[in-house]
């Protein structure tokens, strides 16, 4: 997989001459992605300052990353979006629609894996995905009554005012391997984080105190002020493609397989570990994964030669297959929560200060 390939090379997982020559040929790229996110940011900075950017009738949260790949963007939106609806606000999601198969501004286009699965954590809030998220923005409020904008990955979609900027911090693979993309997987130079207004560190499960407190330390030294909470994204369940739910210890002393087409599959492997799976085997694909008829077929194959009783995937992959079994065999996706490991008091903070009087809200 040409995926996993570039993530072993850049990791330093492989050796060779091969990948040192394509570390060494990444690494002078990564001083011209650098030069071009400095000046594109540059040009932002001075537009911002003069007011020459664009902006929603509406407040807008950005969740944004610093990283390629999988730091729980996903779950958090859709955290945050059910957190301000239960508020009573009335809440809606933009976003880009990386590998969506259409790019027009009508909220009911099936969009890609990551609008159907927002949907499915919180199918009372409308989604537009359209590379113009400014456009898309104010689209949104033309067609629809909304209290408050969320910009998924939209830190570095600068076009876009946002009230309140929430940067994700991936606490098992924080800085992408310590460079800018294409030699590591960084966006964007630690420098950046001082436009963040809150820093999440995402999977704090999954690394060791100390870990977590050197990430801290190093965000301080580019941005001392900034609020920084840890988080974890638990499985709270088990869904199938009907819709039907069932607990986690329904299936604790079964035998499972998994498989997955995310940004981090590492991460999902350490999911199911911490809830007690050790899948006898874990297929990977690449992230926005399409499956075909040829990809089940294979699954199928892997379950004739090392049968279980249940495969597991994320809900990113079931909303793409839409099937409740692999031959004979159950097919769950695993839902995930987002826990803060102490009262997220700066989230709210931030939010309330942005969001119109209750009064002015609709019942």
């Amino acid at each position: 997989m040409i995926e996993r390939a570039y993530l072993d090379t850049i990791s330093g997982t492989s050796r060779g001459i091969l990948p040192s020559a394509a570390r060494s040929a990444f690494w002078a790229a990564s001083h011209v992605y650098r030069g071009v996110i400095a000046r594109k940011n540059l040009q932002y900075d001075v537009r911002v300052t003069s007011g020459e950017i664009g902006r929603a009738p509406v407040p807008v949260v950005s969740v944004g990353n610093l990283t390629a790949g999988g730091t729980g963007k996903t779950p958090v939106v859709g955290h945050l979006a059910q957190l301000m609806t239960s508020w009573g606000y009335r809440v809606g999601l933009i976003s880009r629609g990386y590998s969506s198969r259409g790019n027009s501004l009508s909220e009911s286009d099936a969009g890609n894996d990551e609008k159907r699965v927002l949907r499915t954590i919180c199918p009372q809030v409308p989604h537009w995905q359209h590379r113009d998220r400014v456009a898309a923005a104010k689209h949104a409020c033309q067609v629809a009554e909304l209290d408050v904008l969320i910009l998924d990955d939209g830190f570095q979609h600068r076009r876009l005012h946002r009230d309140v900027n929430i940067v994700l911090i991936d606490a098992t693979n924080p800085w992408g391997y310590g460079h800018l993309l294409p030699r590591g997987l960084l966006r964007e130079p630690l420098s950046s984080l001082r436009r963040a207004d809150i820093v999440l560190l995402t999977r704090c499960d999954a690394v060791s105190q100390d870990d977590v407190s050197n990430i801290k330390k190093t965000i301080a030294l580019h941005h001392q002020t900034v609020p920084i909470l840890e988080t974890s994204f638990p499985v709270v369940g088990l869904r199938n493609a009907h819709g039907q739910t069932q607990p986690v210890e329904s299936l604790a002393l079964n035998r499972v397989g998994a498989f997955c087409g995310i940004g981090n599959p590492v991460a999902f492997r350490k999911t199911l570990s911490a809830s007690g799976f050790e899948p006898a085997w874990l297929k990977e694909f690449g992230d926005h994964h399409a499956y075909t008829a040829l990809d089940l077929a294979r699954l199928i194959d892997q379950l004739r030669d090392e049968p279980v009783d249940a495969v597991l995937c994320t809900l990113k992959d079931l909303v793409k297959i839409e099937r409740t079994t692999l031959g004979e065999t159950p097919l769950w996706s695993v839902e995930i929560g987002t826990t803060f490991s102490q009262e997220p008091e700066e989230v709210i903070r931030a939010l309330r200060n942005v969001l119109p009087e209750r009064g002015s809200v609709a019942a």
